[in-house]
């Protein structure tokens, strides 16, 4: 995983930073999908059960459990 980051604790160093890194590399990169991308993606996650869905921009949500999924086709 730190290698697909980028991100290896110098020597004498600890994981105990590695929470802030990853916030701030979503927030550099955004955590948005391509717009052309969001109907597929939330028919994937559908499929495969995940509570994660995602908004016409792009950006993410989650369904608390109970929640009626307002991207399910009618």
């Amino acid at each position: 995983m730190a290698e697909d980051l980028d991100y290896l604790p110098r020597p004498g160093t600890s994981w105990r930073g590695l929470s802030t890194m990853l916030r701030e590399l979503e927030e550099a990169a955004g955590d948005r999908i391509p717009r052309a991308d969001v109907g597929s993606a939330n028919r994937d996650m559908r499929h495969l059960g995940c509570r994660t869905r995602y908004r016409p921009d792009g950006t993410p949500f989650m369904l608390a459990p109970g929640d009626q999924d307002p991207t399910a086709p009618s």
